[in-house]
């Protein structure tokens, strides 16, 4: 199998492309980019970020560890640890079809349910839908679409 060296550096995806084939959101993309120096995409003239096919392995890798139970800080830790010795991991293969972003559930969805979950008291329920809202969307869109209708 390809590891994750072998694939070009050349930058042509923008941030949208990355997020739709990897399924992380640029939010979080840009996230990780500031506090983890997990990537350093290309800027262009009209400074869009460009991300390469490395880019996209990586960031692969890191959302399958992440949905292996690991904590970002974690995976990126390890990840790390793999480029320090110069042994670098597989490359991970393409999302499965229907898992892209396009078919998450809107705020309001998750408002409802919510609303449904909290007036049966069901806390354990609420915090699922909370932690599935959490994963898909920013915190002031949880906040202002989904807590507070």
């Amino acid at each position: 199998m390809t590891t994750i060296v072998d694939l070009p550096e050349d930058p042509k995806y923008t941030i949208k492309t990355v997020s739709i084939q990897t399924g992380v959101r640029p939010i979080t993309l840009r996230a990780w980019e500031r506090r983890y120096s997990l990537l350093s995409p290309f800027r262009s003239d009209n400074r869009y970020r460009l991300y390469s096919e490395r880019d996209i392995a990586i960031l692969r890798w890191i959302k399958n560890r992440l949905d292996g139970g690991l904590s970002i800080s974690s995976a990126v830790r390890e990840f790390n640890d793999f480029r320090k010795k110069e042994t670098w991991p597989e490359a991970t293969p393409l999302l499965q079809p229907g898992s892209n972003l396009h078919q998450a559930k809107p705020p309001a969805f998750f408002a409802s349910q919510l609303t449904k979950t909290l007036l049966r008291h069901d806390e354990t329920t609420a915090m699922t839908l909370l932690g599935e809202a959490h994963a898909s969307f920013d915190l002031t869109t949880i906040c202002l679409e989904i807590i507070v209708p």
